[in-house]
């Protein structure tokens, strides 16, 4: 044994290991002597693969890959000596496993081209575990699980959770199908579907938007045209009150708690005088501050615009990307379930879908494990998503705040519902189908009554089960309404809105 080598293993013996070989990682020495301790722990790796070869334990088979075992070069040519591994634990389908770690042991990438093709694997991983049977059968595969992982690639943010270009989430998706297409060519998957493969449309297009103001309310161009004028805009997202069609003014139940519904009116009607504009997301929203104003001898003048929300970039597929339902289709309902928002009258729909329509049914638990503080003030989300997940057909999901599960579980399903919030001014949730080319269903009420198609409007149960039907069978229709529900965002992307912000506040 070289002196070299005797030091490291006494200093192994000295933390009471037995031998290199069956030290851990965290048990080798690190941080005083550089050289000797690279030497040392290039041993325990030799020495660990050799007793797995020995025991036959294939080292590809590991849930951390020995990139040295499998020959990966370092960036210089080299077979990489660098300590660690990939840990493929994350990709849950074996077969996608198993190509990644076939490519790499034949193809002997560099470190960083394993790295990457990790990343992709993951991010196709992810698609398809939120596919009906989880990706699990390659041979089960069909073009629509093709479709759900090329559109988590066009979503892919960079590892910091930042936006990244439409060209490097281009590169990555070319990449998923270099190593699909090697596997291919090499009879590795030969019991995989051939509708599991890339098709013409399977591009990332370049984007027309300048992702630097993604998610900006202004974005940068416009704030820079304001100039040094400086005046008071207040934005009215949401109301505290509604009118019905006979001009009764209700107080929404939400902001009327233990009867302060008027003091919140009052202080909302106080806002508008104060400021300079007033922007609103809809026509209903317009309709009714006016008359809130009036009531409250508030005078508007001018003052009030018409500015909407700019959809979600990342929520956004064309229409011709969609296949519609075959005599079953699948609704979402992705608003939180607070009573307010028609929660329980939902509820009863939901039953009569599932029973009496080829439908079933996703429901988004929007908020996870509350705080018990949060469920004293309100225990209404509670009671209503234990009821709903009792109830056969349907099925409660969550996108634990990642948009590209978000995005997945939109893509999964044919049609949305609106909520029954009678004082409803506008929805994202809404328009996020919407720009997916979902058709969104929903009661005869509010803004929802303007927006969406009056073919897809109901005003009784019996009403919604038939277009719910009408939209799992009659597969021209389902596409008519696919285009309408995308068109009708279409003056919504983040450009439109910004220059009617700027438009607005002159």
């Amino acid at each position: 044994m070289t002196g070299a080598a005797a030091l490291g293993a006494r200093r192994v013996r000295a933390r009471v290991v037995d031998s290199i070989a069956i030290a851990t990682a965290g048990q080798l020495p690190a941080g005083m002597q550089a050289n000797v301790d690279a030497l040392v722990r290039e041993t325990h790796r030799v020495l660990r693969s050799a007793f797995d070869r020995f025991e036959g334990v294939d080292p590809a088979g590991r849930d951390v890959l020995d990139l040295s075992e499998l020959g990966v070069k370092s960036l210089r040519g080299g077979t990489t000596q660098r300590p660690g591994g990939l840990d493929v634990t994350d990709i849950r389908q074996p077969w996608l496993r198993q190509i990644l770690v076939t490519w790499i042991a034949e193809t002997k990438p560099n470190t960083t081209e394993a790295r990457r093709g990790l990343r992709v694997c993951n991010a196709a991983s992810r698609a398809l575990d939120l596919r009906p049977g989880g990706g699990m059968d390659p041979s089960a595969l069909v073009f629509a699980d093709m479709n759900a992982v090329v559109d988590t690639f066009r979503v892919l943010p960079k590892l910091d959770g930042g936006a990244m270009s439409s060209k490097q989430r281009g590169a990555l998706l070319s990449f998923f199908f270099k190593i699909l297409d090697y596997n291919r060519a090499a009879g590795h998957l030969d019991g995989m579907s051939a509708s599991f493969a890339r098709h013409s449309s399977h591009v990332i297009k370049a984007e027309e938007v300048d992702e630097d103001d993604v998610g900006k309310a202004l974005p940068e161009s416009v704030i820079a045209q304001l100039g040094p004028a400086v005046l008071l805009a207040g934005l009215t997202q949401d109301v505290a009150f509604s009118f019905t069609d006979t001009g009764v003014l209700e107080l929404d139940p939400a902001m009327n708690d233990r009867g302060l519904g008027r003091s919140v009116l009052l202080a909302f009607t106080a806002g508008l005088a104060a400021c300079d504009r007033v922007l609103v997301h809809s026509s209903t929203a317009a309709s009714w501050t006016t008359a809130a104003a009036a009531r409250t001898g508030v005078d508007l003048g001018d003052k009030l615009h018409i500015v909407p929300a700019p959809r979600d970039v990342r929520l956004v597929r064309d229409p011709a990307d969609i296949t519609p339902p075959e005599g079953r289709a699948t609704g979402i309902y992705n608003h939180r379930l607070y009573r307010h928002y028609g929660t329980a009258r939902f509820t009863r729909l939901a039953r009569r879908l599932v029973a009496d329509a080829p439908v079933r049914l996703t429901v988004m638990d929007l908020f996870g494990t509350r705080s018990p503080e949060r469920i004293r003030l309100d225990p209404s989300p509670e009671r209503h998503l234990e009821e709903l997940a009792t109830t056969d057909g349907v099925t409660i999901a969550s996108d634990r705040g990642d948009r590209i599960r978000y995005r997945n579980l939109l893509a999964g399903a044919h049609f949305g519902i609106a909520p029954f919030r009678p004082g409803c001014p506008w929805s994202m949730s809404v328009i996020d189908c919407q720009a997916m080319g979902l058709p969104v269903i929903g009661p005869r009420t509010g803004w929802l009554a303007e927006h969406i198609d009056h073919e897809l409007l109901f005003d009784t149960d019996e009403q919604a089960v038939q277009i719910a039907q009408r939209l799992a069978t009659d597969a021209e229709f389902y596409l008519v309404q696919a285009k309408r529900a995308y068109a009708s965002t279409a003056d919504l992307t983040p450009a439109a809105v910004a220059a009617r912000y700027l438009e607005a506040i002159k």
